[in-house]
C-alpha cells in the first residue's frame, strides 16, 4: 500500500485506490477505558486494523453499563439512571507500522490515549479508475491514528 504525503490518498499494487476526506483540519484525541479492541482485515479497506471501544465515566464501568461490539458496531445497556460520560468506537487506520505495532499492546481495560484525524469519507475506485462507492461511519469514529499511549494497564476506572 502506499499513502500520499498528505494521507488523502491509498494506492495498491493492483491499481485500487481509495480517496480520503478528513472530519477536521486538526486531531482528535480520545482518551478513556478500553471496553473492546478488536484486530480485523476487510479486502474493501486493507488498511484500516483494529476497533477499540474507548469509555469514560459510567460507560467505562462493567457494573453501571454493559457493552458489546459486534459487526464493528457497539451496543450499550443500563438499568436505571441514564449514564453519563463518553462512549466511541473508533476504526482505526494506522499512520504506520509503529503504530500498528503500539495498537497491538492495547488490552481490554487499560486506561489509553488514542490521537489522530478522524475520517469523514473513503471514496473507492477500482483499478481501471471506475468509481466504487464510499465508507463513511454511523456513529464512530473513523481515524488516521497518529498516536497511541497506554496510560495504565488493568482496570483503572476514574
Amino acid at each position: 500500500m502506499t499513502f500520499s504525503p498528505d494521507y488523502t490518498n491509498i494506492s495498491m499494487p493492483d491499481s485500487r485506490t481509495w480517496n480520503v476526506t478528513y472530519e477536521y483540519s486538526t486531531d482528535t484525541t480520545f482518551t478513556g477505558v478500553v471496553r473492546h479492541v478488536s484486530l480485523w482485515y476487510d479486502s474493501g479497506a486493507p488498511f484500516m486494523s483494529h476497533d477499540v471501544l474507548v469509555t469514560t465515566g459510567d460507560f467505562a464501568s462493567q457494573e453501571a453499563v454493559d457493552t458489546t461490539v459486534f459487526a464493528h458496531k457497539f451496543f450499550y445497556h443500563w438499568d436505571g439512571v441514564p449514564p453519563s460520560g463518553s462512549i466511541n468506537l473508533l476504526h482505526i487506520v494506522p499512520l504506520n507500522a509503529e503504530i500498528f505495532e503500539q495498537l497491538t499492546q492495547i488490552s481490554k481495560w487499560n486506561h489509553v490515549t488514542i490521537s489522530g484525524r478522524e475520517i469523514l469519507k473513503i471514496d473507492l475506485f477500482d483499478n481501471d479508475g471506475s468509481y466504487l462507492g464510499f465508507m463513511t461511519d454511523m456513529g464512530c469514529n473513523t481515524i488516521l491514528v497518529k498516536s497511541v499511549t497506554i496510560n495504565a494497564e488493568g482496570t483503572p476506572i476514574p
